[in-house]
C-alpha cells in the first residue's frame, strides 16, 4: 500500500499551504531525496530504472517507502553485486624521446562507491602541436581530486572540460597520443560525446569498458613532465570498474 501523503489545496484564502511543499516535507522526513523520487515516477511510466553505485541507495530508500517490491529486490541485487577493478591494457605515450617510463602512472586508491564527474583538461602548445599540459578529475561522494601537470590557464592555453550528469558514467574513451597526450574523447552510458578536449595530432586509439552489470571507466592516471618549456601529460593509463 502507497503511503499517505498530505496534499493541501488552495481555496484562495491565503491560508492553505503549498502542496508541493507539503510532499517535499513529507518524503524528506521519510529520508526519500528528489532524485529517488523522481526514479520511482519513472519506474510507474516506463517499468524501467537504470541502477549504478551513486543511486542505488536512494532509490532503495524509496521504493522501501512506497513498497515497490520489485525495486527494492533489484536495488539489493544490485547491491550485492560483486565488483572487478581492471587496468586499461595499453599505456599511452609511455616511451619515446621526450621521456621513457618502465612502470605504470600512480592511480588513486580505488572506491567501487565513487564515480568520475567531471574531467578538466588544459591544452598548451609544443612544438607547433597542441597537446595537454594538465588535467584534474573530480569524484562523486568525495572532495578529493586527481590532478597532474598545469592546472590553470596561461597565456596561449585552452580550457575543456567534460561535465557528467548525475547517474552518467563513460563506456568508451577515444585517445589521441604520439609522444605526448593530445586529445579525449569521452562516450557515456546516456550516449553522449564529450570532446574532443584537447588538440587534433597524435595516432587514435579506442579504450572501452568490458562487458558486465555495469561497466565504466573508474579512473585515469598519467604523469607530467618539462618540455619545450612546460608540462605536458604522458605515460597515461585508465582504470576501469565492472560489476557483475
Amino acid at each position: 500500500m502507497l503511503p499517505q501523503i498530505p496534499v493541501v489545496y488552495n481555496d484562495g484564502s491565503g491560508k492553505a499551504g503549498n502542496a508541493a511543499k507539503q510532499v517535499e516535507v513529507v518524503l524528506n522526513q521519510k529520508n526519500v531525496t528528489a532524485d529517488g523520487f523522481a526514479a520511482i515516477l519513472s519506474f510507474a511510466d516506463t517499468g524501467n530504472v537504470e541502477l549504478t553505485p551513486e543511486n542505488v541507495q536512494e532509490i532503495l530508500n524509496a521504493a522501501n517507502v512506497f513498497g515497490i517490491r520489485f525495486l527494492i529486490d533489484s536495488c539489493e541485487k544490485f547491491k550485492s553485486l560483486s565488483h572487478e577493478f581492471h587496468m586499461g591494457a595499453k599505456r599511452y605515450s609511455s616511451g619515446n624521446e621526450v621521456k621513457q617510463f618502465d612502470r605504470p602512472p600512480i592511480f588513486r586508491e580505488p572506491d567501487a562507491g565513487v564515480m568520475i564527474k567531471r574531467i578538466e583538461v588544459w591544452e598548451r602548445t609544443w612544438h607547433g602541436h597542441r597537446v595537454l599540459g594538465g588535467i584534474r578529475i573530480s569524484y562523486t561522494g568525495t572532495d578529493a581530486q586527481y590532478t597532474q601537470g598545469v592546472t590553470s590557464l596561461k597565456c596561449g592555453w585552452e580550457y575543456h572540460v567534460a561535465e557528467l550528469q548525475k547517474n552518467e558514467y563513460i563506456t568508451s574513451v577515444s585517445v589521441g597520443s604520439g609522444y605526448l597526450i593530445d586529445r579525449f574523447v569521452f562516450r557515456t552510458n546516456k550516449t553522449r560525446v564529450l570532446g574532443p578536449l584537447g588538440g587534433p595530432g597524435g595516432g587514435e586509439y579506442e579504450a572501452d569498458a568490458r562487458g558486465g552489470t555495469v561497466s565504466y571507466l573508474h579512473d585515469i592516471a598519467c604523469d607530467a613532465t618539462p618540455t619545450d618549456g612546460d608540462e605536458a601529460l604522458l605515460n597515461l593509463q585508465f582504470r576501469w570498474v565492472t560489476f557483475d
